[in-house]
């Protein structure tokens, strides 16, 4: 099991409690994950469901008023073009994983 302390940054922790199984870092995922320990732009994801998404950028990476703006990842569909905005925290919830 991987604390989530290790692999969130500061603003990040503070809207995540408890651990986390199971997320991608780094380490484990050098093409996906970035050392800041957000999904690299670029970066192809899989959803649970089978669907495939690339991700385009994050915002609101350096805000220090993350309750009001969080970190945020954009993200594409790979099937139909169409594009998402998601706050990081639910980003990892929503069982996505590197593809």
């Amino acid at each position: 099991m991987v604390e989530w302390k290790t692999i969130f940054p500061r603003t990040t922790r503070m809207a995540i409690e408890g651990p986390m199984e199971k997320i991608p870092t780094a380490e484990s995922h050098p093409f996906h994950v970035g050392k800041d320990g957000f999904p690299m732009a670029g970066s192809r994801w899989r959803h649970h469901s089978g669907v495939l998404y690339i991700v385009l950028m994050m915002t609101n990476v350096e805000e220090a008023r993350q309750d009001e703006f969080p970190t945020t990842v954009v993200y594409q569909s790979d099937q139909t073009g169409r594009r998402y905005s998601l706050a990081l925290t639910d980003w990892w919830k929503k069982r996505i994983r590197p593809a």
